[in-house]
């Protein structure tokens, strides 16, 4: 007979998780070490449950690079929609100066003081959780300095 594995049996919601209720001992956070399966856990009344989730295997991806048309004009990754579920961004390494990754067209890269988002510098990177690669977007000083990047789907 197959192990039972519980995960394979919740059912995933919109964005690909699954959800199930673990019960945790209130005074250091830790899951019940003795939950098993069918075992009552309600009875346990000095534990609470929390939500824990489990993300779905990515079942594929890709990758591609962006370079900004113009300094201080903030653009998307990608021109058309990429459905996502993370991304890592990395600054290109010929880069020669910061360029300004964030979620909207407000991102910017624009002089000391007034940049918002993430900062990489040439070869840095950061991993976002995405639902489309069309709400990242990019902004540097230099024009035609940008990123490359992959991403799970």
């Amino acid at each position: 007979m197959a192990d039972y594995r519980i995960e394979d049996h919740l059912p995933l919601d919109a964005g690909g998780f699954k959800f199930i209720l673990v019960p945790v001992n209130p005074t250091t956070g830790e899951p019940v070490p003795r939950w098993q399966l069918g075992e009552v856990v309600i009875e346990l009344a000095e534990n609470v449950f929390v939500p824990y989730v489990m993300e779905k295997p990515a079942t594929g991806g890709g990758h591609g690079r962006e370079t900004v048309d113009a300094a201080h004009t903030p653009q998307t990754i990608v021109v058309a929609t990429v459905p996502a579920r993370a991304v890592t961004i990395q600054a290109l390494p010929t880069n020669t100066d910061d360029i300004a990754v964030g979620m909207s067209n407000t991102v910017r890269s624009g002089p000391a003081g007034s940049e918002t988002g993430v900062l990489l510098q040439a070869r840095e990177s950061v991993t976002l959780a995405v639902r489309d690669l069309v709400s990242v977007w990019i902004d540097a000083n230099v024009n035609d300095e940008g990123v490359s990047y992959v991403y799970l789907v």
